[in-house]
């Protein structure tokens, strides 16, 4: 009998260890968390690092599950004929035991790499001051009736700033 896994208690930590991480450490999804970082290019950049890390953890916890798969049943293979393993079987389970090691290790890195992007992402949004609408400053040569609102485009500069990248009118 399976049970099915209540959606509130969040993903899989054995199937899906990088969403896992995500959801236990952060409270979000990958999708959620680059939407929530939207205006400040650090905070995206990072945001966008955690998912592509936690997509690389899910992924190589998929290659584990396969390759540990596949030595399970070269082992149920050589033991069906109940003669000892050949040299074939013997070298295929060395080959098969040395990639599920190095896999093994993959994932605790690449979830390592998660935990220490999300302390960084976290200490980010700490120390992050929100923008003060009220104290914004002119550009030298800047109308001033055009700095109403911070430039659409993050340059943190106020709208009409004319810097190269300003998409504001």
């Amino acid at each position: 009998m399976t049970s099915t896994p209540n959606p509130s208690e969040g993903p899989d930590p054995i199937r899906e260890p990088g969403k896992h991480r995500l959801h236990a450490r952060l409270g979000t999804t990958r999708r959620e968390l680059t939407g929530q970082a939207g205006g400040s290019p650090a905070h995206l950049t990072l945001a966008t690092l955690i998912s592509d890390m936690a997509r690389d953890a899910d992924t190589l916890a998929d290659m584990l599950r396969s390759r540990i798969g596949q030595a399970r049943d070269e082992l149920a293979r050589l033991s069906a004929g109940g003669r000892p393993a050949t040299s074939r079987g013997t070298t295929v389970m060395a080959a098969l035991g040395a990639e599920i090691d190095l896999i093994t290790a993959q994932l605790d890195q690449s979830l390592g790499h998660l935990d220490r992007l999300i302390d960084a992402y976290q200490n980010l949004k700490r120390h992050t001051p929100t923008a003060d609408l009220g104290r914004l400053r002119l550009v030298p040569g800047q109308r001033r009736n055009r700095a109403t609102r911070p430039c659409p485009c993050a340059c943190t500069r106020p709208c009409g700033c004319g810097h190269a990248g300003c998409t504001a009118p």
